[in-house]
Parts: C-alpha cells; sequence; structure tokens
C-alpha cells in the first residue's frame, strides 16, 4: 500500500512540476532548467512565450535545436556548450508592475565548474509567466 501511495504521489508531483503555466517566476525558470537538463527541448521551449502567430517560428527552433543536438550524438562528439547537472536557487528579484523578474541559479557543469545564471522572465498577456528568450 505505501509503494501505490508514494508512486501516486511522485505522479502528482511530477505532473505540478511539469507545468510551465504556473503563475510563479521561479517554478517557470526551474522547469526550463530542468528540461535544459534532460534535453528536453520541446519543453523548454514550452516555456518560452510565442505569440499564436509566431507558433511555426517556434517548431522552427524546437526542430533546429533538436537536429543539432542529434548529429552531435551520432557523431560522437561532445557539443562545445557543458551539460549542465545541478542547479541551486540564490535569489529572486519580481517586478509585478512591470511584469519582469529574474531568478538567480547556481548552476553545476559535468566539468564540475559553477556559475551563477539569471534565467530572464516576463509575465504576458495570458497572466502567465514565460522565460525571455535571448537573442
Amino acid at each position: 500500500m505505501k509503494k501505490v501511495f508514494l508512486a501516486m504521489m511522485v505522479c502528482v508531483l511530477a505532473g505540478v512540476m511539469t507545468s510551465c503555466s504556473s503563475s510563479s517566476p521561479r517554478s517557470v525558470a526551474e522547469k526550463s532548467l530542468d528540461c535544459i537538463m534532460n534535453e528536453d527541448y520541446r519543453g523548454y521551449f514550452d516555456c518560452v512565450y510565442f505569440p499564436e502567430d509566431k507558433k511555426q517560428e517556434k517548431e522552427g527552433y524546437i526542430s533546429m535545436v533538436e537536429e543539432k543536438a542529434q548529429k552531435s550524438k551520432e557523431s560522437g562528439k561532445a557539443t562545445s556548450s557543458k551539460k549542465i547537472t545541478s542547479y541551486k536557487f540564490i535569489s529572486e528579484e519580481i517586478n509585478e508592475e512591470t511584469g519582469v523578474a529574474k531568478e538567480v541559479f547556481e548552476v553545476t557543469y559535468d566539468d564540475g565548474s559553477t556559475k551563477q545564471e539569471t534565467v530572464d522572465l516576463k509575465k504576458e498577456e495570458d497572466g502567465k509567466w514565460y522565460v525571455k528568450m535571448k537573442k
């Protein structure tokens, strides 16, 4: 019985954590980092705001990133970027008036190095927080 209960709790927790529609900037930032760690590119881009008329552009980004990752795996060569292995929340700065937030994390990479990374977010017309894509 305990195993069934534990399995149900894990499923519920996973469902809660996988939603980028949360009203919390921190949860969206964490979800985006989890997606990067797990190479879930579609999940990451679900955390990035794309207006309805830009959905095709979103699909193009996803395809491009997935294709690049696949080619890298097939060639056996590591990508030039380091892989995130873990992260720890440091601080946040939320401005509800302007609808922007900065979430700061200490990110650990596969080579053992650490770096403070900032995830910038914006609250869009739908009232949800999204990662601002860096250009």
